[in-house]
């Protein structure tokens, strides 16, 4: 008993239905949505040998694919069908035709058009070779019997334009029931045939016969026989034979044969069928035979069937061509197979060097080596077909496969193509892997010039003619129009240029305003062509993450300039609510912060402080043991736990440091330890932080996005991007607090109501207090004062003043704003409820995730002296 398989991707899905049996064999259909032709073999690996007839309909998926690489794949299919199963019958269906799609208006007429034309056709083409050129492959014609039925005004696609409808189906299937009831006859035959000769060669007791004949006529008789004959005439009478002949005439009389003839007149009885010992009969498509050679007098039936046959011929030999000269066929109705009258292509060495350009580069390289080989061809008219014309193929340089895939027209990339490079350049890929990215997909090498002059071709396209400052205000002229609410300032110098560019959006706006106690601020550079550093301002949310609430460019870090883009964001943000500043030392900010935000205490990083002095103190002119013992005076100096300590280690230092740099010292840190020595941060609200990692590490990001290889208009682009992800974070931590955080190693009552107010970092923080307070002991008093209750709570040596069981006195308490274990020590000798959604502040609350809304602002272009409206031209 046979067996067929059909197998491919979406299109055969419904195909079930509309295959016949045939001799009580009804083929199965297996499905792969979405699967490119490399994944069908892994699908069915385990079943092939089981088949005898497999029709493959896959290729479409690998759209994007140059159509070469398609057939390579489909070749790669049958090759692992027949190491399996070598008597296997491969049938390859056509692709078909793609029509628009009802739902969407993104795909559009041109699309479909490139799709079907330049991809489904050529692949077609080369399935067809595919099918004359190897054996057990047939090429099955599905696109011939599909396009009649369109012209004839039948839909046989559904609403999408890609699937099968069911009449499109049914069509589909009648064709596989064509080829698969020939593929069972003859098959059926040929086993009869063979049963009838063995019978007959038993009965008759004769032996095989075999006769090879060179002279003017040969004849052989017998039961079994094989011929060849190269005369004039050769004559075999047989009751099953196999005959090849190369004469005028060849002529084969038997009841079943396989005939190959390269004559005049070739006779037989089956043109498809060939007998191979010890395996079936292998059907060929009829007509089918050797390729079409590429030679002067070669014809071609279609303009892509030439542009298969040309491409081989220069990949396969190395040929580097051009086109020299085309002209349109007018006139014809099908202008996508006849486009052309006549194409003249030339070897790219072909003729005498042009000589151009002035005298400031003399000496230019040259491919003109008049090289002579050319090929012409030319539309017939009469005879509807393409013919080679002139063919000259002889160099005069050397050629070689080294050479060849370095040719300019051997690494040009067509629209599509191109089209993936340039989104590639869009999202910063680096170059390397652009190039690797193109060969992968298309097998050409490219050159970082290749990609360099799509970058500038895309730029340019951008630019249309501005200047780079008109692109900065066109840019931030679309962020206004695109968010009124949003903020954008550019101000100029007197001499036209620009001194700083500031902008915030609507989502910056609304996060300062939920969090504006603590503020971040720092400069990062190296971001743009033009040399303008970045300065970034940041904030702390809920969720313990870093959000930029704006940012600004300045043309220097002069101290008028920091002034103004302070100036900036002091005007267009209520900064009252600002408790601390974290900067690096750097005095401009500084005296910008003293200006705009005098409320603030101001910080600095201790990373910072202590890169600083180290370096000040590696360049002293003393020992290296003595700087490491300075440097761990400055360290306990740094993380002092009170001032006690602090005049202690100060006392230290003077002894083991030199003389100059205690000067320094006293000068420039120890008239200013509010700002760098921690005992005096115990009782702020800096939520923990004593550094500016949180910038720094959203200024790396930042580097990730941009580069000084952008212009500030790109810069701005890709910081208007990075601020949408941002929000696009916001969002995500906003639901992500829909869930209830809890220890599932201490639930409690107590644990859910905590979970159910507070941010995730909140209940985090919030569970290790309470996890120390019963691990704790503690001895509390209570007293009363003017302001009210105040309980002293003891734990070993020291003692907190805990106010109205709500405020303490400890670090915890004063750094995070969240209730620390004392808090709850109290609340449980003397309350009857351990947690108060009283004690957590907003910035903590699940609550505080609304979005205010800020009134729209217009864009804001301020000078000095000048009040024209252009922006400076760098």
């Amino acid at each position: 008993m046979m067996a067929c398989l059909i197998v491919g991707d979406s299109i055969v899905k419904y195909l079930q239905g509309h295959v016949d049996a045939h001799h009580g064999i009804t083929p199965i259909v297996l499905s792969f949505p979405g699967k490119r032709v490399e994944d069908m073999f892994d699908n069915i690996s385990d079943i092939v040998g089981q088949f005898d007839c497999i029709v493959l309909h896959a290729g479409i998926n690998n759209y994007g694919d140059h159509p070469s690489v398609v057939a390579r794949k489909v070749e790669i299919f049958c090759e692992n069908v027949k190491a399996v199963s070598p008597k296997t019958c491969i049938m390859l269906s056509s692709l078909l035709y793609r029509t628009r799609s009802v739902y969407t208006n993104r795909i559009t007429d041109s699309f479909i058009d490139k799709v079907n034309y330049d991809f489904v056709i050529p692949v077609n083409v080369l399935l067809q070779k595919l099918g004359r050129t190897h054996s057990n492959v047939t090429y099955i014609d599905s696109l011939y019997p599909f396009c009649q039925e369109l012209e004839a005004g039948r839909n046989l696609l559904a609403k999408d334009g890609l699937h099968l409808n069911r009449y499109g189906a049914a069509v589909l299937g009648n064709v596989f029931n064509d080829k698969i009831f020939n593929f069972i006859r003859q098959v059926t035959e040929t086993v009869e045939a063979e049963d009838m000769s063995a019978n007959y060669r038993e009965a008759s007791g004769n032996k095989e016969g075999s006769c090879e004949g060179k002279g003017k006529k040969t004849k052989a008789k017998g039961h079994v026989g094989k011929c060849k004959g190269n005369g004039k005439k050769a004559m075999v009478e047989c009751q099953v034979g196999s005959h090849k002949g190369k004469g005028k005439k060849t002529k084969v009389e038997g009841e079943v044969r396989s005939s190959k003839g390269k004559g005049k007149k070739s006779n037989n009885i089956s043109d498809s069928c060939r007998e191979t010992q010890g395996t079936p009969l292998i059907l060929r498509q009829v007509g089918g035979g050797n390729d079409v050679t590429f030679q002067l007098g070669s014809t071609f039936q279609s303009y892509p069937e030439f542009q298969i046959s040309y491409r081989q011929w220069c990949q396969k030999n190395n040929h580097p061509m051009k086109v020299r000269a085309s002209h349109r066929n007018k006139g014809v109705a099908d202008a996508n197979n006849f486009p052309f009258s006549d194409i003249t292509f030339v070897c790219k060495h072909y003729g005498k060097p042009r000589v151009r350009g002035g005298e400031t580069r003399p000496c230019q390289n040259y491919f003109a080596s008049n090289c002579e080989v050319k090929l012409r061809l030319v539309f017939l008219e009469s005879q509807k077909h393409y013919k080679i014309t002139f063919f000259a193929s002889e160099h005069n340089h050397i050629i070689s496969s080294q050479a060849f895939k370095w040719y300019p027209e051997n690494r040009k990339l067509d629209h599509e193509e191109t089209g993936q490079v340039q989104d590639l350049l869009k999202l910063d890929v680096q170059m390397k892997n652009i190039k690797n990215f193109v060969t992968d997909k298309t097998g050409k090498i490219v050159l970082s010039k290749d990609i360099h002059n799509i970058k500038r071709k895309m730029d340019k396209q951008v630019s249309q003619g501005r200047s780079e400052g008109q692109k900065v205000a066109d840019r931030l002229l679309q962020l206004q129009e695109s968010d009124p609410c949003a903020t954008t300032v550019i101000e100029m110098s007197s001499s036209n240029e620009l001194e700083i560019m500031f902008f915030q959006t609507n989502e910056m706006k609304t996060l300062f305003q939920q969090f504006p106690d603590i503020l971040f601020i720092d400069g990062t550079y190296k971001v743009n062509i033009e040399g303008y550093p970045l300065y970034p301002f940041l904030i702390q949310d809920g969720q313990g993450k870093g959000r930029s609430v704006g940012y600004g460019f300045v043309k220097n870090e002069r101290k008028d300039n920091i002034n103004k883009l302070f100036q900036q964001f002091s005007k267009n943000n209520d900064v009252s609510k600002v408790k601390i500043v974290f900067v690096d030392k750097d005095f401009s900010e500084i005296c910008a912060v003293k200006t705009f935000m005098p409320q603030a205490t101001i910080l600095l990083c201790t990373f910072h402080v202590l890169k600083y002095m180290k370096k000040k103190v590696s360049d002293l002119d003393i020992g290296k043991t003595s700087k490491s013992d300075i440097m761990k005076l400055i360290s306990s100096l740094v993380y002092a736990g009170s001032k006690g300590i602090y005049s202690e280690k100060y006392r230290e230092l003077q002894k083991v440091s030199p003389k100059s740099f205690m000067v320094y010292f006293n000068n420039n840190w120890n008239n200013c330890t509010e700002m760098w020595v921690h005992y005096f941060r115990r009782s702020l609200p800096t939520l923990g932080n004593n550094t500016n990692n949180r910038i720094e590490s959203h200024n790396q990001k930042l580097k990730s996005y941009l580069g000084r290889t952008l212009h500030l208009s790109e810069s701005i682009d890709r910081l208007i991007n990075f601020s949408k992800h941002s929000a696009e974070n916001v969002d995500y931590a906003s639901f992500q607090m829909m869930k209830t955080r809890i220890d599932k190693r201490h639930l409690s009552n107590v644990q859910l109501s905590i979970a159910k107010v507070c941010t995730a970092p909140a209940v985090d923080l919030i569970l290790k207090q309470l996890e120390k307070m019963q691990k704790t002991k503690y001895i509390i008093t209570n007293s009363q004062t003017e302001t009210g209750s105040v309980h002293t709570v003891q734990v070993e040596e020291k003692s907190y003043q805990v106010s109205e069981v709500k405020i303490c006195s400890c670090s915890f308490n004063s750094m995070y704003l969240l209730p620390c274990h004392h808090i709850f020590a109290c609340r449980q000798k003397i309350c009857d409820v351990m947690f108060d959604s009283d004690l957590i502040p907003e910035r903590w609350r699940k609550e505080n995730t609304s979005t205010n809304t800020a009134s729209p602002s217009n864009i804001i272009v301020q000078r000095e002296k000048q009040t024209s409206s252009r922006v400076l031209d760098r």
